[in-house]
């Protein structure tokens, strides 16, 4: 019986012709996207439809990076494919408590569950089993085998998995259980990764009790779910199991890309820097590409792992509702999309080293070595910038014990100095140029990176599809049943006009044939797998997966016709009878007589059926192209429709000589808003956005600042006067892109608005091109609440000066 293939399961495609003749190479890439965890009946449902933005966003500039690397690399085919899991639907694997045989509730199965025998997270019956089961069940479905080159990219629970399935991680450890599926991953990505076990003494839960007695009591643990708790099971495996050796194993031995963040979020689950529901430094695991440092117990620093890709709040990349969605689905996409086309690189060699005595004022420590030579197969990165240079990342604690000599803090990058070596490989020393009353000891760490030798994009370096030259070619197939097994084969032909793309969707046993149109649609389906397995071990029969769908390109001279054949097999459990079903043989002949090229249609990232290159606002759906005010910019993404000029405008950045992440900022200035003012101004209690964009429109500095009174605990937060004409905040946490300070008052003149704004150690980026930028302050962009400055000059007129280290407006 066919039943209709679910749109969530879709996987779109990518296909790109290179002209006949070339010394043809084709690297077909499939994109997995895995959820986190969901703790409502209806989320779990619908779980696959967490990432449909981010998969909608990295496959609306697929088509573009393609062609650019097609273009620098002549011969190379490159297909990319992309879907969604379910863990929560997926095929279980028919161990379960007694008490709770739903598989959608896998998320309760604790450890000594009735029914089961158990002694740890991981064994079978329990939430982190179910889950790593289920995520090899899905790769299979979706991909069957000999489909290689996966790439799962993974959010919170779903990037733990991710890295524990490509380890092969179990109750043992990493390479203590064969999933079956090792071999065909490429690498794997996770954005805010609930990578260590949130039940470490390092981390401080909000309150008074541990993370897994708050979790399992129900208490809110921020952006984790909605309403709904968590169930028990999850919280053990979120607090109990450690998921840095599996991130360890895949960045040493795939490819990683860890992706973090932190941000002012409210609630948070967490004191110190967090994205509200992890850790900062619970997101990537040591040997992950990137390195910063953050807060810890006692006053001091320590260090955290992966790439900070923004200051995003932990459901903003998979939540459309939340205010920072599109910035951390644009930043996601684009770094995704870079360690495909651009650069995958690996940390080569990582280490520690302290001083061995305080080093006194404007003196510097011993110089340390970093590495030594590449790992076999692999050059020095020269590509990826690190902390102070090309492949090289190096951060520090200055220590300042006692009462009086303040807190330990994070080494400013500036104070240190680094010469890059040539094998993945260099020194560094630092220069205590900060206090010239005291001498200090300090702790450093460092990474080195390397590339593959093979090129640095992981596209580069994939395994390739066979090559296959068809002329004129006659082929004949002919399916039968085993002797236990009542098989059914049905041949789908769909052709078409040619077009950019294929779409091929993969789904549970089924089959659909569509008319012509534009695209080719394929169904596949995938036989059964039966699964036999002790209480502490899995043992698997063979499985018999489809063959992935053949394309077969034909062409005459008088016309081009693309043509795509896929198999669709059901296969049934056994039965006591033998039936044996046989096709008639299927021929198929054609002969290439020309050369066929595939232009593919202008990118349109949202869908609104207005190309990216004329769309005023080409990541949100605006058909209508409305500019109320005329400023290039729709109404639908601007972020101050018909507001005000600001007046008397001045912004310095500093520290522009010097990588990001010490950067200094200052803002002021004033502006006349619509009076009475409607909604009434309050940012104490809606927030506000403060955006800095350069001359070519990228973004320097995006800064939400979230309502909320201020927390003594955290020292962030607002504070406003009794009369409602001043407000203050504050943020003790580090900041929100580093803006730590900002405060607004109205005056006697009606609807005059006066501000300042402070930013410490950020990564305010501006290139002399970028001159001038522009400033928007919001409080409520659609009421009109919100003012520009555009500095655009010439002198007398507000605009900006670009020196060697800093940047003036006013």
């Amino acid at each position: 019986m066919a039943r209709t293939q679910p749109a969530w399961a879709a996987s779109l495609s990518f296909l790109f012709l290179v002209p006949r003749g070339s010394a043809a190479a084709t690297v077909e890439i499939n994109l997995l996207y895995v959820h986190g965890v969901k703790s409502c009946q209806n989320e779990r449902q619908n779980a696959q439809s967490s990432f449909t933005d981010l998969e909608q966003a990295v496959n609306a500039d697929l088509p573009g990076r393609i062609a650019s690397y097609q273009a620098a690399h002549p011969g190379t085919t490159v297909v990319t494919h992309s879907a969604r899991a379910n863990l929560y639907t997926a095929t279980p694997s028919g161990y379960h408590p007694s008490d709770s045989p739903d598989p959608i509730n896998m998320d309760d199965w604790e450890v000594g569950d009735p029914g089961c025998t158990t002694s740890q997270q991981g064994d079978p019956c329990t939430t982190a089993y179910e889950w790593r089961y289920r995520l090899a069940r899905e790769i299979n479905r979706l991909y069957p085998a000999p489909a290689a080159n996966i790439v799962l990219i993974g959010h919170s629970s779903g990037a733990r998995v991710a890295l524990e399935v490509a380890a092969n991680a179990g109750p043992g450890g990493v390479g203590s259980t064969d999933w079956g599926v090792q071999n065909r991953i490429a690498g794997v990505v996770t954005i805010q990764g609930m990578v260590d076990a949130l039940g470490s003494s390092k981390y401080n839960v909000v309150g008074f009790t541990s993370f897994e007695t708050a979790c399992k009591d129900g208490d809110a643990i921020a952006g984790f779910g909605s309403s709904c708790a968590p169930g028990n099971g999850w919280c053990e495996y979120a607090g109990r199991v450690d998921g840095f050796g599996a991130g360890d194993w895949v960045a040493k031995n795939k490819r990683a890309l860890m992706l973090t963040s932190w941000a002012s979020c409210s609630p948070a689950a967490w004191t110190g820097w967090s994205d509200g529901s992890l850790p900062y430094d619970a997101q990537g695991s040591p040997w992950s590409v990137g390195l910063d440092m953050t807060p810890a117990p006692g006053q001091t620093y320590r260090p955290s792992h992966g790439q900070k890709y923004g200051s995003f709040c932990h459901s903003a990349i998979d939540h459309s509702s939340d205010a920072n969605h599109a910035a951390a689905l644009a930043a996601a996409k684009t770094r995704i999309l870079d360690w495909l086309f651009t650069a995958a690189p690996r940390v080569a060699a990582t280490g520690s080293n302290s001083t061995s005595s305080p080093v006194a004022y404007n003196h510097f420590s011993s110089t340390f070595t970093m590495g030594s030579t590449c790992p076999s197969g692999e050059v020095d990165d020269t590509v990826t910038q690190g902390t102070k240079g090309p492949g090289i990342d190096v951060v520090g604690v200055c220590k300042h014990p006692g009462f009086f000599d303040g807190d330990d803090h994070a080494i400013a990058l500036a104070e240190f100095t680094v010469t890059n070596g040539t094998t993945c490989n260099g020194t560094y020393k630092w220069k205590q140029a900060h206090d010239s009353n005291n001498s200090h000891d300090a702790t450093f760490w460092w990474k080195t990176r390397s590339e593959r030798s093979g090129g640095p994009a992981l596209v580069g370096t994939l395994t390739t599809l066979p090559t296959t030259t068809t002329t004129s070619t006659t082929t004949t197939t002919t399916t039968s049943t085993t002797s236990t097994t009542t098989t059914t084969t049905t041949s789908t032909t769909t052709t078409a006009p040619p077009t950019s793309t294929t779409t091929t969707t993969t789904a549970p046993p089924t089959t659909t044939t569509l008319p012509p149109t534009t695209t080719t649609t394929t169904t596949t389906t995938e036989p059964s797998t039966t699964t036999t397995a002790p209480p502490t071990t899995t043992t698997e029969p063979p499985t018999t997966t489809t063959e992935p769908p053949t394309t077969t390109v034909t062409s005459t001279t008088t016309s081009t016709t693309t043509s795509t054949t896929s198999t669709s097999t059901s296969t049934t459990a056994p039965v006591s009878t033998t039936t044996t079903t046989t096709l008639p043989p299927t021929t198929t002949s054609s002969t290439i007589s020309t050369t066929t090229t595939t232009i593919p249609p202008c990118p349109d990232a949202d869908g609104d059926g207005v190309c990216d290159a004329a769309d005023n606002c080409p990541a949100d759906p605006n058909p209508d192209q409305a500019d109320a005010d005329g400023d290039g910019s729709g109404d639908a993404c601007d972020p101050c429709t018909g507001g005000a000029a600001v007046a008397k405008p001045k912004l310095t950045i500093a520290g522009l000589s010097t990588p990001p992440g010490d950067d200094r900022l200052k803002l002021r200035g004033e502006m006349t808003l619509p009076f009475p003012f409607s909604p009434a101004l309050d940012p104490a209690t809606s927030g506000v956005r403060i955006l800095i964009t350069d001359a070519s429109a990228a973004t320097v500095l995006d800064a939400v600042i979230p309502g909320g009174a201020y927390d003594y605990a955290t020292q962030t937060g607002w504070k406003s006067n009794a009369s409602g004409t001043r407000w203050s905040y504050r943020n003790g946490l580090g900041g929100i892109e580093g803006i730590v300070k900002a405060s607004f008052k109205t005056s006697s003149t009606p609807g005059l608005v006066q501000f300042n704004a402070t930013g410490r150690n950020g990564g305010y980026a501006v290139a002399p091109a970028g001159v001038p930028v522009r400033v928007t302050l919001a409080f409520d962009s659609a009421a009109g609440q919100c003012g520009e400055a555009p500095f655009a000059g010439p002198p007398p007129s507000p605009s900006c000066a670009l020196g060697a280290s800093a940047l003036t407006c006013r």
